[in-house]
Parts: C-alpha cells; sequence; structure tokens
C-alpha cells in the first residue's frame, strides 16, 4: 500500500454532510401550464459524486434553486419515482434555500 492510499474504512463517516453550493444539485423550473414546480436531474461532476454520499449520511444540500421563488417557504417536489440519477434519493426536507426549511434556524 502507497503512502498515499486510503482504505476503504477510513472513508466511513458516521456523521451528516451539510453541502452549501452556489446552486441546488437538480433543475427546478415552474410548468407554465399548471404553475407547480418541477424538478429536473443536473448533470455534473460535484453532484454525481458527492448527492450519494449525502443521502447515506441523511444530510442536507442548501443553495440557490436556480429560479426566483415568489415564496421561499414554497415545497420544493421530491424527484419522479423512475428517477435513477444521483439526486434521485434527496428528500425535499433535505435540501434548499437558505431559509429555515433545511435546518431549523437561519442560515
Amino acid at each position: 500500500m502507497s503512502e498515499f492510499s486510503v482504505s476503504r474504512s477510513a472513508c466511513n463517516s458516521k456523521g451528516s454532510m451539510i453541502v452549501v453550493s452556489n446552486r441546488l444539485p437538480f433543475v427546478l423550473k415552474r410548468n407554465e401550464k399548471t404553475g407547480e414546480l418541477e424538478r429536473k436531474a443536473s448533470a455534473g461532476g460535484l453532484v454525481t459524486a458527492v448527492a450519494p454520499v449525502v443521502i447515506r449520511g441523511s444530510g442536507i444540500w442548501v443553495g440557490w434553486p436556480g429560479i426566483h421563488l415568489d415564496n421561499p417557504n414554497e415545497k420544493i417536489p421530491e424527484s419522479d419515482p423512475l428517477d435513477k440519477t444521483p439526486t434521485a434519493g434527496l428528500r425535499s426536507n433535505k435540501i434548499g434555500p437558505p431559509s429555515t426549511r433545511t435546518t431549523g434556524a437561519p442560515i
């Protein structure tokens, strides 16, 4: 084993990860017909690598939703049940813009 190798057990964590990013790990858009928010998978290396870790550790992802929300407490939709992308397991109560939505306290 080289001096730079890291064992798999060294990467296991009992804590939760909080990701504070400039964007949420998916794209939100408003349906023009219904006015409802829709959640679409976002492609990106950071999202692909980090989202599974956040999900497994029951972490939180905080970031800008990519669109203006008139009501900052508007519910972010859950992922489509058929979604197989890395962000599919991020529940709406574990993601959101900086607010009391995700942490229970202002950020």
